[in-house]
């Protein structure tokens, strides 16, 4: 009992287990209500789990808007706007959608071009081509931004992600894959446990990912290994949870995890399997996305209400920074995403995935 009350908790930008639902301003009058309509939050000074909470505390619970940027996804019908990736190059931001159909988009100069790609499927996944990005289909298509057709896996993709020139995930059938576009390669493996968690990493050395029971695995397109990692779990709640992120850092000598229901944060050590465990960054359910960006993890969690988490790799510190909920171009709250990547000078992208969605700017600088 010591060692919890000594362990150093996440910092909440905001008294943690309180959701900021059906609001679009701090300065809202109404109170945040509990499930059986209590106010939970009265607009002046009060007591809340032994603490005293000032009045304006709520101004907290948002990501000041000045460090955001809306962008409509204008050439993108409702229904197929769910960002379901995002690539940057240089000046232009590349990304994919999903939903009734899938379309890319470019972002340069301020201005948003969208690119039809299929009907009735989604984009799974985004690379870097010789000319122009590499978008991998759900059905298994690999095409062009352009259309042009380049190559067809043997079954539809469950799971994917790129980095470099290949794409890496689980197909449908639950066979893993290491495709290589430009060269038309692909190397396939059929994996022990054919219940997979919904999340893979791609490095240079292989492909990681995990099984339902939370084991961590290794493939290099020759060798399959189980790992002695295994995401950590509340008592009795490891059957509710799968590995719903992972992240690989770019000297490739970690794992970065988070669990689907839970939302727990940890790391594997890869050269001795090391599992730390650094509890949960936000109060809601779920991490559903990691990046890294100039020394800090940032992360994307709580299921229904999206916030964003960041961990100083320098000092440890965890923090919820909140909700995206902006005035302009008009007033909209970010409830879902699952996408995010650095944009190279210490701030984020990030992709909304609702049937209405936008392309974010964070900056935190």
């Amino acid at each position: 009992m010591e060692e919890l009350k000594a362990y150093k908790w996440p910092k909440p930008n905001f008294p943690i287990g309180q959701e900021v639902l059906d609001r679009t301003t701090p300065d809202d009058p109404r109170g945040i209500p509990d499930d059986n309509l209590v106010s939970l939050i009265p607009r002046s000074e009060y007591t809340y789990s032994g603490k005293t909470w000032p009045r304006d505390y709520m101004s907290s619970c948002f990501i000041p808007q000045e460090r955001i940027a809306c962008i409509p996804l204008a050439g993108i019908p409702n229904g197929s706007s769910r960002i379901q990736g995002l690539l940057a190059d240089g000046d232009t931001l590349y990304g994919i959608t999903g939903g009734e159909n899938a379309y890319g988009f470019t972002f340069r100069k301020e201005r948003v071009t969208a690119h039809f790609l299929a009907g009735g499927i989604s984009a799974a996944a985004i690379i870097k081509g010789n000319e122009t990005p590499f978008i991998l289909l759900e059905n298994g298509r690999i095409i062009t931004l352009d259309g042009k057709e380049i190559f067809t896996l043997p079954a539809a993709v469950s799971c994917a992600t790129g980095n470099g020139d290949r794409f890496g995930g689980i197909l449908a059938d639950g066979r893993l894959f290491l495709v290589k576009p430009s060269e038309r390669t692909l190397l396939l493996e059929t994996c022990p446990d054919k219940d997979l968690s919904p999340a893979v990493a791609l490095g240079k050395t292989g492909l990681y990912g995990a099984s339902a029971d939370g084991f961590l695995f290794h493939w290099d397109g020759e060798r399959f290994r189980k790992l002695n990692c295994r995401m950590p779990s509340f008592a009795g709640r490891r059957v509710y949870n799968r590995v719903g992120a992972l992240l690989l850092t770019e000297d490739e000598t970690s794992l970065w995890g988070g669990t689907s229901e839970d939302g727990i944060l940890f790391e594997c050590i890869l050269k001795d399997g090391e599992v730390r465990c650094y509890g949960k960054p936000l109060a809601g359910r779920g991490i559903f996305a990691m990046t890294l960006s100039a020394g800090t993890l940032y992360g994307l969690g709580g299921a229904g209400c999206c916030h964003i988490f960041r961990r100083d790799m320098r000092t440890a510190e965890l923090t919820d920074e909140g909700l995206l909920n902006v005035s302009s171009p008009r007033s909209w709250c970010l409830y879902e995403a699952n996408t995010l990547i650095p944009d190279g000078n210490g701030g984020i992208w990030v992709g909304e995935a609702d049937r209405i969605s936008h392309l974010f700017h964070v900056s935190f600088q």
